[in-house]
């Protein structure tokens, strides 16, 4: 069998395949604009120090703070009502009950691109897991609850020995 190639089944051929590009790229275009419209944010933990005015990541030292980074990575006005920190157990710890960070106060309004940290001395996290029946080697998530009830939660846990501090 034979076809023929005129120019009307090329004109048809090259017309679908420009109609399936477009759709394609409109529902890219749908995607991509209800995810710019919802509220997002990062939540990571990471260990480091406080020294002076200046915060330093790293591993932990003797005068180690565990941070709650949070970045605002969407493009609206994002308000953090609850930061708490998730134990391994399930249980809750909210992190104001610690310690309250300089320039931190909640609610807190976080703009589009902007970031917040929220510091817990070590210790002092340790000693209070410590009351509270924990004991071992226990991960931790940071949780943030926004203005709308949106809960987000730090994808890496972060892994804290208590028997360290049990000791002290």
């Amino acid at each position: 069998m034979k076809i023929e190639w005129n120019w009307q089944v090329i004109t048809i051929i090259i017309t679908s395949i420009v109609a399936v590009y477009g759709a394609i790229l409109s529902t890219v275009n749908m995607i991509a604009n209800i995810r710019d419209k919802q509220l997002h944010l990062s939540v990571v933990l990471k260990s480091g120090s406080l020294e002076g005015s200046y915060l330093r990541f790293g591993p932990p030292s003797a005068s180690s703070m565990l941070f709650i980074v949070i970045a605002n990575v969407g493009s609206k006005v994002v308000t953090i009502q609850v930061i708490n920190i998730k134990v391994t157990k399930g249980s809750f710890l909210p992190i104001w009950n610690i310690i309250n960070p300089k320039g931190v106060s909640l609610p807190y309004t976080l703009e589009e691109s902007q970031n917040c940290i929220a510091g817990v001395d070590i210790k002092e996290l340790s000693k209070k897991l410590i009351q509270s029946g924990c004991s071992k080697i226990i991960k931790l998530h940071a949780i943030v609850v926004s203005g709308t009830g949106k809960t987000y939660k730090s994808k890496k846990a972060w892994i804290l020995n208590l028997d360290k501090y049990n000791k002290q």
